[in-house]
């Protein structure tokens, strides 16, 4: 069915409020809306579906418009002209649902899926079977909102799902059970202030920053893309799996370390990818360093210190850029690489030394009482 713009509800709207842009419904009815067909609204429309439960096992397309499923027995839509541009529930009932099972599409606008008032102490529940998308057209960002209530909400991202966002702190609300994958898409900096549990993994891809802040316990992995960069304060913000850093030969992927912490997960590098430790800060990696699907580089940027305590293998150079440092502490190695050292190389801390392939450059080799042998010391 295509449409310019649509709201079913199973909810009463307010006469009042219906020549306003601030339009509300409400009601005391338990009922459900199942959309199980195609629903496309004209470029720019909207489809809002508001009921106490809340299913699409169909499709919805609003292409730079807005997609919303809200579950509650109260929600206010906004709307700016002919656009929707914001969906809130303002009352909830026991067990509100907004569910997707297929497929939502608003690239260059917004997804909305909202179950339970924010301060709802009640239990309510965004489950996600299926793929939202909203990724970005020219220049308009997409938005995906998944928005639950207080400490009973939950957020499901369910096996073999996806979410794909392109936008920024407004992108991802709550808490979010991910067994799925969850894509943040994004050109610019964005922030992720939830936590992410679940058998899932996340991704983030394109040029822009994804700041995760919480502590995180997704088992899935997390995959940072050639251009894109992702930031933490600390090594618990991307949970217990093996974090991949895709670059390539010519764009980096970035993990940038705010402040001082420990990374115990297994780590694979593939192309070209960049620790960016801020200047003052030590991100200490003890989790083992190989190569991906292709040889890596580890390159150490931001002027701060990267320390490595585990016996790593990748094979690709590893690169110290000025004003920067690497310490090779404990049984920390890297044997398989070569190192042009533009700023600080410390193996005073190491407990028998180390070994490298070979050493370049103008910057401080700190050897304390230790032993440095270059292997391969004809190519120097």
């Amino acid at each position: 069915m295509n449409v310019g713009g649509l709201v079913a509800s199973t909810l009463d709207g307010n006469d009042a409020s219906l020549n306003s842009n601030t339009k509300t419904f409400s009601g005391t009815g338990t009922g459900t809306i199942i959309n199980k067909g195609n629903l496309v609204a004209a470029e720019g429309g909207y489809i809002a579906l508001l009921a106490n439960q809340v299913s699409n096992q169909g499709i919805i397309t609003a292409q730079l418009g807005t997609v919303a499923l809200a579950g509650g027995s109260a929600v206010t839509l906004t709307f700016s002209d002919n656009s929707l541009v914001q969906v809130q529930v303002d009352q909830s009932t026991l067990n509100n649902l907004a569910e997707n099972k297929q497929l939502l599409i608003a690239n260059g606008g917004q997804v909305f899926m909202d179950a339970g008032a924010k301060n709802s102490l009640l239990a309510s529940v965004v489950n996600n079977t299926g793929i939202v998308e909203a990724q970005s057209v020219s220049s308009h960002k997409g938005v995906i909102n998944l928005l639950g209530g207080m400490d009973a909400a939950t957020l499901n991202v369910a096996d073999n799902s996806q979410i794909i966002t392109t936008a920024g702190s407004s992108s991802l609300q709550g808490n979010v059970t991910n067994n799925g994958t969850v894509v943040f898409d994004q050109a610019t900096t964005g922030t992720f202030t939830g936590t992410m549990s679940g058998t899932g993994k996340l991704v983030t891809q394109n040029t822009g920053t994804l700041i995760l802040t919480g502590n995180n316990v997704y088992t899935g992995g997390t995959q940072v893309n050639a251009g894109s960069n992702l930031s933490i304060s600390s090594g618990s913000a991307i949970g217990t799996g093996r974090l991949d850093l895709v670059g390539s030969s010519t764009t980096p992927a970035t993990l940038t370390t705010t402040a001082d912490t420990t990374i115990s997960n297994a780590i694979t590098v593939s192309g070209d990818p960049i620790f960016n430790v801020s200047s003052g800060a030590t991100a200490t990696v003890s989790g083992v360093i190989i190569d991906g699907v292709a040889a890596g580089d580890v390159g150490v940027q931001g002027g701060g210190t990267l320390k490595l305590t585990a016996v790593n293998t990748y094979t690709g150079p590893t690169t110290v850029g000025s004003g920067s440092s690497l310490v090779l502490s404990g049984a920390g190695s890297i044997a398989n690489s070569n190192v042009a050292n533009s700023g600080t190389l410390d193996i005073s801390g190491s407990t028998n030394g180390s070994v490298i392939k070979s050493l370049s450059g103008a910057g401080s080799t700190n050897l304390g009482s230790q032993v440095l042998v270059l292997s391969n010391a004809i190519d120097t």
